[in-house]
């Protein structure tokens, strides 16, 4: 590593997670003032300019690509003016502020219309081939051809007006970090400062108005608007994409050219890669602003970090279907391996003619404890998404934006989704609709469990509450983006996305979606939480009260609603001596199997219904909303107590996968249906460092991941640790700063995690293969 790099990376971990951006707060209310009375379109603009044209300029001399903002740990007053500017906001647009969107004080400090729920790709092609002159050059075009008359010509106008507006301000902002770095090198006395602030001013110069001609261009480039949309437009979760395939043109060039070396490369990519580490924090997202109370004196003892998760995706298949992985795939490789950063995550994409050397390599360098790899099945997701009303021409080039979602890079709008609670639909099951944790009726009534002659009616019945679930969550979604986009004609990422200005329409018009005849998508995520506590409940329903007739479901109902509190007995029996999903055995895996094929069956079934809401997808997903909804959720029938967490993503139930890993996969592999309906999901899997202590580790790895797969698995993501180091970490975490976990779909520093998180973690190593 430099020693550039190393110190940029120092620097990282000597960050104060209390910071924030104060300056996009004030100056955002400063813009809405000036600008109250114009469009909501243009007035967005409008207030992007004013925070572009007024923010602090940060130089650090090491970087080699410039880009930050100031942020600062918020004094009593700075908490008081942030106060101030909330209750403006209440008091005087009160009919804009969307109480979903808070800034990092728990408050809400900016009207609907400049928030933004983000996690998406952009066209990184648009942008380094046209530079944001050329989409600027677009807009104009566009803007003159509209007849006066027609019916959305206002609309129209005001959108590429505002495109217009967005354009120059990021221009303008690149602009001033030029001259500042002309100012700062006329005045560095050592040489070689000097000429790296002058190269750094240069290519500002050029990128990101015009197109890139380099592959330092390219990146500074990507990095700008990266660093725009995730400080300025305020979101998480834009993703850095397939950087492999639109770098590669400029780093074979440049390379060819003798304009840069291997090592130059590397250098670039992890001053990148530092920057991405630079505006989440070192903290977990989960472990941040909802507990800090933006009036208390400081210091305060939790985070304040918007922690953003930027995915990075190699390797896969071109259009034409040949491997897609390339030199620039395994250079990446080796820059991450080296730095070790928690961002950005790296996506391998899997696919039968991947290059074996770059395979083994990936495999190589997740054998050797880099927890920030996750890999999906090309030929299990390219079917999903096709399933799921995407084109074949567009699947084939999926991306990934955050955590377990991928998406297609270029035309996906802004994240949408909703999480079902499958336990929970259970206990509806049980109590014939009405819910006991909140003593109202949420589902139809389906009748009483002791009224069931027949395991099947209780699967009959289950599976009416979950499609009456699934069509109430699509309808009030239907509802919801019905208002969110009248609120919003227009986001910062539509110059970015394909057809947008050409259409002269916003990222989220439902226009857009090809059932519409459009050339982008929308879509809405419905996703399934707790799979293996649902089956787990089910198999030990079906083992007890219908087959051996141990006891009855009067006597089961009656342990759940006291918790077990006198019945600690049958709650370790239905732990311990039912069949649990997981573990290779049909009882339990065959309820999971026909409960995600029916959830993904049913969520497809309302897949293009409502044009507003954009295309239905299903996953079998939970993300952290694992913990969220075991909060809603009394006793389960597998021994899980009230408001425990339900299991994660499509994962088993914490240490009830006790046969190793290879009995985990067989599970898995009879999910293989639903997989080719769900786009995406998670799956985390333990393996302890001794497992793959052998003389070809990583070759022994990449066996059993290519068994996954070839079995019809989604997703993987390795956590190659020990529960040991874990309870080390947690006991003394100045020992362990950089000790990188996968979490849910993301990875994140051990140490930063919630004490909560840190638990979760741990007890996942009950059975570390």
């Amino acid at each position: 590593m430099h020693a550039r790099i190393q110190r940029l990376k120092e620097r990282v971990f000597a960050m104060d997670d209390r910071t924030v951006f104060l300056e996009r707060l004030t100056l955002m209310k400063r813009g809405y003032e000036k600008h109250r009375d114009k469009s909501p379109a243009l007035r967005y603009a409008l207030i992007l300019d004013e925070v572009l044209a007024n923010i602090s300029i940060p130089i650090d001399t090491d970087d080699l690509l410039a880009g930050r903002v100031r942020e600062t740990v918020p004094t009593d007053r700075d908490n008081q003016a942030l106060a101030d500017i909330a209750e403006y906001y209440r008091t005087e647009c009160p009919e804009a502020v969307n109480t979903r969107a808070r800034d990092a004080f728990g408050v809400v400090a900016a009207p609907s219309w400049f928030s933004t729920a983000g996690h998406l790709t952009v066209s990184w092609e648009t942008l380094l081939a046209k530079g944001m002159t050329g989409v600027r050059d677009l807009a104009e075009a566009r803007r003159e051809e509209i007849v006066p008359t027609a019916p959305n010509a206002r609309q129209q106008t005001e959108f590429l007006d505002a495109v217009i507006v967005c354009c120059d301000a990021v221009t303008g902002l690149a602009g001033r970090y030029a001259e500042e770095l002309d100012s700062r090198a006329r005045q560095e006395q050592n040489d070689d400062t000097r000429l790296r602030l002058e190269a750094t001013r240069d290519t500002l110069r050029q990128v990101p108005a015009g197109p890139a001609t380099s592959f330092r261009e390219a990146l500074q480039s990507v990095w700008f608007l990266d660093l725009i949309m995730h400080q300025v437009c305020g979101a998480r979760d834009y993703a850095p994409g397939r950087m492999d395939q639109y770098l590669y043109d400029f780093y074979a060039r440049d390379l060819e050219q003798g304009l840069l070396t291997d090592d130059d490369a590397i250098e670039l990519l992890q001053n990148f890669f530092i920057h991405t580490v630079e505006i989440s924090g070192l903290s977990d997202h989960t472990h941040g602003a909802e507990f800090f109370n933006y009036t208390a004196t400081m210091p305060v003892k939790r985070s304040l970090c918007r922690d953003s998760v930027q995915y990075l995706v190699l390797a896969g298949q071109t259009p034409d279907g040949r491997d897609a992985s390339n030199d620039l795939s395994a250079l990446i490789l080796d820059a991450i391996d080296d730095i070790r950063t928690k961002s950005p995550t790296i996506i391998i994409r899997y696919h039968d003619g991947i290059n074996r050397d770059f395979w083994l390599k990936a495999c190589d360098v997740m054998h050797r404890s880099l927890n920030n790899i996750g890999i999906y099945n090309d030929e299990t997701v390219i079917e999903a998404f096709v399933r799921c009303g995407v084109k074949p021409e567009d699947a084939i080039n999926y991306s990934h934006y955050g955590c377990c979602n991928p998406a297609i890079p270029g035309k996906d709008a802004q994240i949408r989704e909703d999480q079902r609670n499958l336990p929970k639909i259970l206990e509806l099951t049980l109590n014939d609709g009405f819910d006991p944790v909140s003593q109202k009726q949420r589902g139809p009534h389906t009748g009483e469990p002791d009224e069931f002659t027949t395991f099947d009616d209780l699967m009959a019945a289950f599976k009416t509450q979950m499609s009456a679930s699934i069509t109430g969550a699509i309808a009030g979604g239907a509802a919801f983006y019905e208002r969110y986009v009248a609120d919003r004609p227009f986001s910062f990422e539509s110059c970015l996305l394909e057809g947008c200005v050409e259409m002269a329409m916003d990222c989220n018009d439902p226009a857009r979606n090809p059932t519409e005849g459009g050339p982008g998508y929308i879509h809405y995520t419905v996703a399934a939480a707790g799979l293996a506590t649902t089956t787990d409940s089910l198999a030990a329903i079906r083992q007890l009260v219908y087959e051996d007739k141990a006891i009855s479901f009067g006597e089961l109902k009656d342990a759940l609603a006291s918790n077990f509190e006198h019945d600690e007995l049958l709650r370790l029996r239905l732990q311990n001596k039912c069949a649990k999903y997981g573990n290779d055995d049909d009882y339990a895996d065959s309820i999971a199997s026909d409960i995600g094929e029916t959830f993904c069956d049913e969520v497809l079934h309302h897949r293009d219904e409502y044009p507003t809401l954009g295309l239905c997808w299903p996953l079998l997903y939970s993300y952290h909303r694992y913990r969220s909804c075991g909060l809603s959720t009394g006793a389960t029938p597998d021994g899980r107590k009230a408001f425990d967490p339900v299991s994660e993503n499509h994962s088993p139930v914490n240490g009830c996968d006790q046969k190793g890993l290879s009995a985990l996969i067989n599970t898995l592999g009879k999910l293989g249906e639903a997989f080719r309906s769900t786009p995406g999901g998670g799956l985390t899997i333990n393996v302890h460092p001794t497992a793959l202590m052998v003389e070809d580790g990583a070759g022994v790895l990449a066996d059993v991941l290519e068994t996954y797969f070839e079995k019809g698995g989604l997703y993987v993501q390795p956590n190659i640790i020990d529960r040991d180091t874990l309870i080390e970490a947690q006991l003394h975490p100045e020992k362990h700063r950089d000790l990188l976990v996968r979490v849910t779909g993301y990875s994140a520093y051990f140490v930063t995690l919630s004490p909560e998180s840190q638990d979760n973690i741990i007890a996942r190593f009950a059975h570390t293969s």
